[in-house]
């Protein structure tokens, strides 16, 4: 059964094109999810870039409250609206 999503908001944490763009992004999602093995990590490619998606949250403001935890590791992330997976909304 497919898992439903519904409207809500992620953090992204990188966004890239070029030669290296797809190798730096799968770096980014396995470094996230080693910090933070309890979200999920989305990474997708819309020509010609390369975006990673972290987390699955309801409000903007638990997004927000969410890449106030990434920062350091991730300086360059922000909060986007997304669809989220229901059964991952924290």
């Amino acid at each position: 059964k497919a898992n439903p999503t519904l409207e809500g908001w992620r953090v992204q944490i990188y966004f890239e094109s070029g030669n290296n763009s797809k190798t730096l992004a799968t770096n980014a999602r396995e470094r996230f999810l080693e910090l933070f093995p309890d979200h999920g990590a989305y990474l997708s490619f819309n020509e010609p870039y390369y975006k990673v998606r972290v987390g699955d949250f309801r409000t903007r403001m638990d997004a927000e409250g969410f890449r106030q935890m990434v920062i350091t590791e991730f300086p360059n992330s922000y909060v986007v609206p997304d669809k989220v997976l229901y059964n991952r909304l924290k």
